[in-house]
């Protein structure tokens, strides 16, 4: 897939073994291209789908449509519609103008694969229509079966990364000219066997052109007076790898339009389940206990599956029981519930309550053991026996020391922040501090006795408040205004039993600016 962390660094890639090749890595991806504006690619939507950043092609005012794989969270269920926002009209993800829109559904083409990326074509349904103007314009779909011909320029555009592997998505809206390639081109269907399938997908690239990291559900577009949607960036070997072209879901393939048009001939053509309600968790927050998640009101929902987590994300149960029992290992965790409604058609949705906890020790737990004492050899005045001793049980001491692992980490401009799950695994007393620090390194000039000035690196350290992100595992550390060069983050957590984590958790990230930025773009960020 093409999507891209919002504040991650890095996107796990999908490796897949060639036939008579050596392994490629397949990202989800503009490189090669220059800054627009929406004014010219006024179809252009920037979708924040979960914690990822994609792109969307505006379909009617109430439609935007995107690629499954950005519709979907790790689970592959449908993102809940609150954690989707879409943007129209904007040029510059560090300007908060144009039009922000909340999404009502979520509908994934049916028979979408996963593991092919097949039918990777989603629709989201907006809560309010957009308002069409000069930056914001529907884009006009091909007929049903007018596949585009090997050769044909098109464009594809995006707020993605604008080299394979880098850790930034681009400031403003990107475009490159790439052309159609055909299904048995060497780059094409030979490059991709195993993932490529001709009937719903399509192939474009040019020498050092192509979508990146970033980029996904975005649009690929004719260049003729009437631009015409072709294609939804899908995924590809690296971003503009020579002999490797980007793969997009063919729009005009019968199946992926019938799809997508069944939503302008107005209504909802598929029974998407609704949320009205949002799921609960009721019972004790006591180890031994049971928790009951309820489902809230929906409409159009046949059946539902509930998903436990722990604090760290860690699916703990997925199945239709709507109850979770709590064990020893949980305590001082958190638990959150997600429910996945289905409808009769098979399409998906899901809500996800908000996390309960901290767990605690229920009083079975630490009460005192039975000590059985010989009877005294004569009722006589003899005092009355101490008190037995309370023991507590080994599972009950907090032995291990926490650890620190970067969820996401990123630097715009001068300004730099690391999202951190804390875990201490086992019995816990709890997390006390994390300690953190800040190593910036940067280019200066140094004056030495008898030498001209020359260039030379410099070093200053600074201490940063780490911040809990309320009552869960989840820790931030911010960095608002840094020097331009290297940053060295260092993490230390520290337990309230007194563990201390032995190796300190690092990241290294690049504070640079922007060349493509104006003056006043950078005094608004």
């Amino acid at each position: 897939c093409r999507r891209f962390p919002i504040l991650a660094i890095t996107l796990a890639a999908l490796a897949i073994a060639p036939a008579a090749a050596g392994a490629m890595t397949i990202t989800p991806r503009i490189v090669g291209g220059g800054t627009v504006s929406t004014s010219t690619y006024p179809w252009q939507a920037l979708v924040y789908a979960g914690p990822y950043l994609c792109g969307g092609s505006i379909v009617s005012t109430t439609e935007v449509v995107t690629a499954a794989h950005c519709a979907l969270d790790e689970d592959g269920d449908p993102w809940p519609p609150a954690q989707v926002q879409v943007i129209a009209g904007r040029d510059s993800q560090l300007i908060a103008d144009g039009q922000e829109a909340s999404v009502d559904s979520i509908a994934v083409m049916p028979g979408y694969d996963p593991a092919a990326f097949a039918n990777d074509a989603a629709v989201l349904t907006l809560s309010a229509p957009l308002t069409t103007g000069l930056k914001v314009q529907p884009i006009a779909l091909p007929a049903a079966g007018a596949r585009t011909a090997a050769g044909t320029q098109l464009s594809v555009s995006g707020y993605g990364t604008t080299a394979s592997g880098a850790d930034q998505s681009s400031a403003r809206l990107q475009a490159a000219t790439v052309s159609a390639v055909s299904d048995t081109d060497p780059t094409c269907g030979p490059h991709y066997i195993g993932a490529y399938v001709a009937d719903v997908m399509l192939c474009a690239g040019a020498p050092s052109r192509d979508s990146c990291q970033g980029d996904s559900g975005g649009p690929l577009v004719t260049q003729d007076a009437t631009p015409l949607l072709v294609g939804i960036v899908s995924f590809g070997d690296g971003c503009a790898k020579a002999g490797a072209s980007g793969v997009y879901t063919e729009i005009a393939a019968p199946s992926v339009r019938s799809f997508v048009g069944a939503f302008l001939a107005g209504g909802q053509p598929l029974e998407v389940p609704r949320s009205f309600t949002a799921p609960s968790l009721q019972g004790d927050l006591t180890s031994g206990s049971t928790l009951t998640c309820s489902a809230g009101t929906w409409s159009g929902a046949t059946g539902f599956t509930y998903v436990f987590r722990d604090g760290s994300g860690m699916v703990l149960q997925r199945s239709d029981r709507t109850t979770y029992v709590l064990d020893d290992g949980q305590i001082g965790d958190s638990v959150s519930c997600k429910v996945v409604a289905r409808a009769a058609d098979g399409q998906r949705a899901s809500a996800v309550t908000s996390v309960a906890g901290p767990i605690g020790r229920s009083a079975a737990i630490v009460v005192a053991p039975v000590v059985e004492t010989p009877a005294p050899a004569a009722p006589a005045a003899a005092s009355a026996p101490a008190p037995a001793p309370v023991v507590t049980p080994a599972a009950l001491v907090d032995r291990t020391a926490p650890t620190v692992k970067v969820l996401s980490a990123h630097c715009v401009g001068r300004r730099c922040s690391l999202r951190l799950r804390v875990s201490d695994r086992g019995f816990s007393a709890g997390i006390r501090s994390l300690k953190a620090t800040l190593t910036t390194t940067y280019a200066a000039t140094c004056k030495r006795k008898g030498h001209r000035s020359r260039p030379c690196k410099r070093s200053v350290r600074h201490t940063l408040k780490a911040r809990r992100a309320g009552k869960g595992t989840t820790w931030s550390v911010v960095a608002p205004r840094v020097r331009y060069g290297r940053q060295r983050f260092s993490i230390v957590a520290l337990d309230r039993a007194g563990n201390r984590q032995r190796h300190a958790t690092t990241r290294t990230l690049t504070a640079k600016a922007s060349h493509k930025r104006s003056k006043k773009s950078s005094k608004r960020h």
